[in-house]
């Protein structure tokens, strides 16, 4: 604070003149040299120097935390009025950003484009005060415009240098520079000076090959859903042709716009305070399903596609396909899934099986059947069995390839949510809880207990029959070390609850179990910290017993949180 341009000489002559690799290397003292040149930096005659140091510290950030080098580095460069906390003018700031993106530097370009998004940016976000108060001196006053116009001025120069500069770029830089135009698009179409000059350059990115056209999609309609009231009508209609212009006319096009690029935003509407849902989407889906199954070359050209790709509302055409084209496309389509294995996309697939579930319940169930059985394809059918359920004869099948170690246990995901013809037996699901207990691994521990809980207790199950077996998967050693975790900790909870209501006489064991495995004993977050007050406090004589027999052995580490526990 007493003499900046003496430090920020100081700071040039030291770390200005080390390596990327020993900047990243350095923790020691770094965040309080973030914080010298964040003081250094408020001055205009020292920002260039101070900001091109924190740059480098910002290419070689090793801290996550949001006033690093790195992010103290983009806040100075935050254009609206007093946002940025500098004296420096947009046109000094300037300098630093066209040394990052016309950089041969690829980590320079790609923290340039985030400076750019930090310019762009119409909203202040925080900023935690300090700098501007430097001993004696009067608080210092950042940059401020003269007139609005100033800054409009400067995010238009921002967005056209960042939009030429980008067009020599390689594909994959290409692709982030346009996801930042169109991620800071939204909040500058709303000044009107800059609106269609910001839309006309997206109407250029729209026609650029290397384009993302999903991603423009998803800005045309999200302004149209939620802007149409706040915007000039002009920018509505060019927002409207936009969109058009991405939807295109052949069935490719429209596939992509209404199947692939759709998203929530289109689901429903919002009318005089009530959401309903928006029926249009699936009508287009409807009409691209007819005009698929009527049109043989279609699915001759684009079947390929249809197996490799994920989307809105993909699941939803393959369901509706199924019907338009009668089931008759199974053996295609399980083929052309084999042949895209690498992406293991089964968004499509499972939308066709699941409308040949309704349809023809054998048939699916031979499908799915034969998907597991074949080696190649088996991570296809423990996927398919996600998406469109099971049937005893499928369980029976998984549980076998289970112990066989063919498939993960997350092959058993949402088992105990079943229901109607779906609905398990007790006894396959007894050969479920088995299997994973059998063979438990990080997934399996959670597994269990959701399948437990969502069976015994959720519909109500008597656990008499199955006394043994679910107390042998609540006794899990690791579960009392996981109770804090709360999905985990929950359902282990409700099924400990369900079990001591309907199998009286194992609570003392349960309690010893449990006091000798504790891992916390912080009452608010741990479920086995609940259970043990629960059984003390019906049992407190046969519970101190226990007590006793294990408080006083220091040399055990249950021994520590017993103590904490009992409080």
């Amino acid at each position: 604070e007493a003499n900046p341009q003496g430090t920020l000489s100081l700071l040039e002559a030291t770390i200005g003149t080390w390596s990327r690799e020993q900047l990243h290397k350095w923790n020691t003292g770094r965040q309080q040299i973030v914080w010298a040149l964040e003081k250094i930096a408020v001055w205009e005659d020292t920002f260039l120097g101070s900001a091109r140091l924190l740059m480098s510290m910002a290419l070689a950030e090793n801290a996550s935390y949001s006033n690093n080098s790195k992010g103290t580095f983009l806040s100075l460069f935050m254009l609206g009025d007093g946002w940025a906390p500098t004296q420096a003018p947009p046109e000094i700031r300037f300098q630093i950003l066209t040394e990052l993106i016309k950089s041969p530097d690829q980590s320079m370009k790609e923290l340039g484009l985030e400076v750019c998004k930090s310019w762009m940016s119409t909203y202040g976000g925080m900023r935690i005060v300090g700098a501007e108060y430097q001993g004696l001196r009067p608080t210092i006053q950042f940059w401020r415009p003269k007139t609005y116009g100033e800054i409009w001025d400067s995010l238009l120069k921002i967005w056209d240098c960042l939009w030429s500069e980008s067009g020599g770029w390689t594909t994959a830089l290409k692709e982030i520079a346009h996801t930042t135009l169109l991620e800071s698009a939204p909040g500058l179409i709303q000044i009107p000076s800059i609106a269609d000059r910001i839309l006309d350059t997206i109407y250029l990115m729209a026609n650029d090959p290397v384009a993302d056209k999903k991603k423009i999609a998803h800005f045309a309609i999200h302004q149209l859903k939620y802007r149409e009231d706040h915007l000039p009508e002009e920018i509505i209609n060019r927002l409207s042709e936009l969109d058009t212009l991405i939807t295109g006319s052949t069935f490719r096009e429209r596939f992509n716009r209404y199947v692939i690029y759709t998203d929530w935003d289109e689901d429903n509407n919002f009318v005089n305070g009530e959401v309903t849902d928006n029926p249009v989407p699936v009508e287009r889906v409807q009409q691209l399903a007819d005009e698929a199954a009527a049109h043989s070359e279609i699915i001759d050209d684009l079947l390929s596609l249809f197996v490799s790709l994920e989307g809105h509302r993909l699941y939803l055409f393959g369901y509706r396909l199924s019907f338009a084209t009668g089931c008759s496309l199974i053996g295609r389509i399980i083929a052309a899934q084999e042949l895209a294995l690498s992406q293991l996309r089964t968004q499509f697939i499972g939308g066709y099986l699941a409308g040949v579930k309704e349809q023809q319940r054998e048939v699916w169930e031979e499908s799915i059947s034969s998907v597991l059985k074949s080696e190649s394809l088996r991570s296809v059918g423990v996927e398919l069995v996600f998406r469109t359920g099971a049937s005893e004869k499928i369980v029976n099948e998984l549980v076998q390839l289970y112990r066989d170690k063919q498939v993960p246990s997350h092959a058993f995901t949402l088992f105990g949510l079943f229901t109607g013809e779906d609905r398990l037996s007790r006894k396959t699901i007894e050969s479920v809880l088995e299997a994973l207990s059998e063979q438990p691994d990080e997934r399996a521990l959670s597994l269990m207990v959701e399948i437990a809980d969502h069976y015994f207790c959720e519909n109500k199950e008597p656990i008499s029959t199955s006394e043994d077996l679910v107390f042998k998967i609540i006794k899990i050693d690791d579960y009392c070390k996981r109770t804090n975790q709360h999905g985990q900790g929950y359902h282990w909870q409700r099924i400990v609850n369900a079990f001591r209501k309907q199998s009286l006489g194992k609570d003392l064991e349960l309690f010893e179990h449990i006091i000798t495995r504790l891992d916390s004993s912080i009452r608010q977050t741990d479920y086995a910290c609940r259970v043990a007050d629960d059984i003390a406090k019906v049992n407190p004589d046969k519970a101190w017993e226990i007590v006793g027999k294990f408080m006083d052995k220091v040399k055990e580490e249950y021994s520590w949180y017993i103590l904490s526990w009992l409080g």
